[in-house]
């Protein structure tokens, strides 16, 4: 959720939560989403301008996740939908002010180089990522990883939302499973529809 978060965030705040928003997307960092957080306003506040954003990008049934629910829950804890997130990263460069966001999705730090981040480094074409990771569910030990990615081709632009619960609960065998999806999408990368805003 630190996509929509940032958006949000920037368009409240203008440049003010600049470097917030080079921290939380690049280097994924909790804290300083969590401030861009706070800086909506916090609980409802903060809720109803992500869940804009989230609609706006024509994700019409994700329901974010807040400090005011009972128990509490950080955002990043919203249940969002794979096909959800998609259809919100396909709509995500039409939107205003999502230059800055999509520029810094397209330079994450290492701990996000996986999966759709590779890509464009293996089929010309550019990526924009944002990854997460965390527990899979209740029921389920250990990492779901998972990534948001827009690519960018001569024919124009796609967005997919990947996932992985590994059975070994690891990290880093979720993101080796999230890479060869990646080098799937590299494969037939000619052959997926794209398009502009």
């Amino acid at each position: 959720m630190k996509v929509p978060v940032s958006l949000a965030a920037q368009r409240q705040n203008g440049t003010g939560g600049a470097a917030m928003e080079n921290r939380a997307i690049p280097f994924s960092d909790n804290d300083a989403a969590g401030k861009l957080w706070g800086s909506l306003g916090g609980g409802v506040a903060s809720v109803k301008a992500v869940t804009g954003i989230l609609r706006e990008g024509h994700d019409l049934r994700t329901r974010v996740s807040s400090e005011a629910d009972a128990p509490p829950s950080y955002p990043g804890y919203t249940q969002w939908a794979l096909v959800d997130q998609a259809r919100f990263g396909a709509h995500l460069p039409c939107m205003a002010g999502s230059e800055q966001i999509i520029r810094l999705m397209s330079s994450v730090a290492p701990n996000q180089q996986w999966g759709v981040a590779k890509v464009g480094r293996s089929a010309g074409a550019v990526s924009a990522v944002k990854g997460g990771w965390g527990p899979a569910t209740s029921k389920s030990p250990g990492y779901l990883v998972r990534q948001l990615g827009i690519i960018s081709t001569t024919r124009g632009q796609f967005a997919v939302s990947l996932a992985a619960v590994p059975k070994s609960g690891k990290f880093s065998d979720g993101t080796k499973m999230l890479n060869r999806m990646g080098a799937w999408l590299g494969k037939y990368l000619a052959e997926l529809p794209a398009g502009r805003c």
